[in-house]
């Protein structure tokens, strides 16, 4: 078995021997960090590259230097953003002639070489933040070496002006790791990671988004429940907190990674307030005193954390941990009380601590931690239960108001027959004129039941549209899922072109993978622009006009009443053909508006297209009423 990269009396000298190890628990790919100190030079401008990146070139005057360059050991010549980092490996001969991976971990730009040879880059190098293209290489692909002997040098040639300007909170380093790992196996494990992390990433923003969107609708089309609405803001937020994990840590532009690293103190401060607005609405009849506490320390860290790197993140984590006492104790004075439904999301924070304790039994217990299984635990277990619960509550919530508009509907009936029996047996006209106003009441009561009726009938018509939506996201998520099985074709390709030391064949294979990538990022703008065009027309109608593409909102709701009505009876199909005028431009409407106006029409064509059968079974709303169920005022 190997034996990990040491360190040869200090210096700058390391062992690679024997094999290299199946994972590790610091990447979790079967790599070795070059973890160690390096031979450090301040970048002047002026030294001979070919020369000092040279395994014969004499480095013993050189400072030694860990190349992580953590802000509290910097080297004594001081970092002032750039410079040359070299580094003496002694191979064992069981590694040389094999294709190895290097890859290096960095928030900034660099050149590898070896022996002085350039063998990988990473962004371009610059004398001054502006000059300097910096690049996050989390996702980056690995360069590729061999070595044909015991003694081989690497220099490593490295800028990080962005970072040491512009150090978000809890970044603490401002160098780079250098690590080296099987090619092959390395490259398979990191597509693996990938895919799991591209299909976490996936639930942590539909899920939540889909929820926001839904108890949105609720909250517009069933009687304007305001506690709707502050869950479909806090599922909202949590949302975004898939969108940052993977931004800041995927992106490969290093100021977006760096703009965004520096909002999670922002967030963390901020977005619980979003779910402790929510059970404040479900169980206070006005908002707590402390809430207001919250939010002002919120505010006050949130534009600390701008200006500060030291003690604001550990209170930010505090009072992060404040806001999930203050929830957890909310609940359980509510199952105290016994108020309605609160053991139901109180079941949802036990399984969510469930999910915390599995994660620190396994880490203090049995000493085990792997990313897949604490993001399984933590979000799949413990987050997603909490608003599965929450949404819970809000339906039942929802189905015990409607079976009590249902009694007091039954009771007024019942109220307007004993009414009529009475008219029939008066003989007076006094009596007869009050009983004329009993039933005008009775009249009032009815009309007011037919509203809440055809109320009822929108909001069957919203999951229709729901299953527009979900179609058309499904669209780009399928082209997802099809790149990523290709990338897999075509890394299996790749490593039979390594194996074959084919390295040019293995370089295009990873230029397409990097092509197949691109697309993926692609499609996955696409569905998010899909999601945000629906909660656009989804929203009330403002009134004011705005320039619109009336040929795209057009096609828009034509696809949306065919998947609707396909949604809600499979054998209905119709053939759609669109003739659109290209040069129409774009014209001022009220974007809402038009949208429910070419919907109905829409609607309306295909049920005359293909009206029901008077004995077909399928679950047709219609018979006996208007059109289309979007028809109303």
């Amino acid at each position: 078995m190997l034996s990990l990269l040491q360190a040869q009396g200090g210096g700058a000298t390391f062992y690679l021997k024997d094999t290299l190890p199946v994972s590790t628990t610091v990447t979790s790919n079967p790599c070795i960090l070059i973890d160690g100190l390096w031979k450090y030079h301040p970048d002047d401008n002026a030294y001979p590259l070919d020369q000092w990146t040279s395994p014969d070139f004499d480095d013993t005057s050189w400072e030694e230097t860990p190349s992580r360059l953590s802000v509290d050991s910097l080297p004594k010549t001081g970092w002032t953003g750039s410079g040359l980092f070299r580094i003496h490996l002694l191979v064992d001969s069981m590694l040389w002639n094999r294709p190895l991976a290097i890859y290096i971990v960095q928030k900034g730009a660099s050149e590898i070489y070896l022996d002085g040879k350039l063998v990988a880059k990473y962004g371009i190098l610059g004398s001054t933040g502006t000059t300097e293209t910096g690049v996050s290489t989390m996702t980056a692909p690995p360069g590729f070496i061999i070595f044909s002997k015991s003694a081989h040098v690497i220099s490593v040639r490295f800028s990080s002006f962005s970072i040491l300007h512009n150090r978000p909170p809890g970044i603490t380093d401002l160098g780079f790791v250098v690590a080296i790992g099987n090619a092959t196996t390395a490259t398979q494990q990191g597509l693996n990671n990938l895919k799991f992390f591209r299909t976490i990433e996936s639930l942590v923003i539909a899920i939540p988004l889909t929820f926001s969107l839904l108890h949105f609708l609720l909250f517009l089309f069933a009687g304007r429940i305001r506690s709707n609405l502050y869950f479909a803001v806090f599922t909202f937020v949590i949302s975004l907190w898939g969108i940052l994990e993977h931004e800041s840590f995927f992106t490969v532009d290093l100021h977006t990674a760096l703009t965004l690293k520096r909002l999670w103190p922002a967030y963390a401060a901020l977005a619980p307030l979003t779910g402790l607005r929510f059970l404040y609405a479900l169980f206070y009849p006005k908002i707590p005193k402390q809430f207001w506490g919250f939010t002002l320390a919120a505010f006050v860290l949130t534009i600390a954390s701008w200006f500060t790197n030291k003690i604001v993140p550990y209170l930010i984590l505090i009072l992060f941990l404040l806001y999930i006492f203050e929830m957890l104790r909310v609940v359980v004075v509510a199952i105290r009380d016994k108020k309605q439904g609160a053991k139901i999301i109180g079941f949802g924070f036990m399984t969510f601590g469930f999910s915390l304790l599995a994660l620190i039994i396994a880490g203090l217990v049995f000493h085990y931690f792997s990313l897949h299984f604490f993001y399984g635990m933590l979000y799949l277990v413990g987050v997603l239960g909490i608003l599965i619960s929450m949404s819970l509550y809000l339906s039942l919530s929802i189905s015990s108001t409607n079976k009590n508009l249902e009694a007091q509907t039954q009771k007024s009936l019942t109220l307007e027959l004993e009414n009529a029996r009475n008219e029939i047996e008066l003989e007076k006209a006094a009596e007869l004129k009050q009983a004329y106003q009993a039933l005008e009441e009775s009249h009032a009561t009815l009309k007011a039941t037919q509203a809440q009726l055809i109320q009822s009938e929108k909001m069957a018509s919203l999951g229709e549209l729901t299953a527009g939506i979900a179609h058309e996201i499904q669209n780009p998520l399928n082209f997802v899922n099809n790149f990523s099985e290709v990338n897999t074709e075509l890394i299996d390709e790749m490593k039979t072109e390594i194996d074959s030391q084919n390295m040019a064949e293995a370089k295009n294979l990873a230029d397409a993978i990097k092509e197949n990538q691109e697309k993926i990022t692609f499609h996955g703008k696409r569905a998010d622009a899909i999601v945000k065009g629906m909660l656009q027309h989804s929203r009330s109608s403002s009134g004011v006009k705005e320039p619109t593409d009336i040929n795209a909102l057009a096609d828009e709701y034509l696809r949306l009443a065919y998947h609707g009505l396909r949604a809600k009876d499979k054998s209905f199909n119709a053939t759609m053909k669109t003739d659109y005028d290209e040069s129409l431009g774009k014209i001022n409407v009220v974007p809402q508006d038009i949208g429910r106006v070419i919907l109905n029409l829409i609607t309306n064509a295909f049920y005359a297209v293909s009206p029901p059968t008077p004995d077909s079974s399928a679950p047709w709303p219609l018979k006996g009423k208007k059109l289309c169920p979007f028809c109303f005022s």
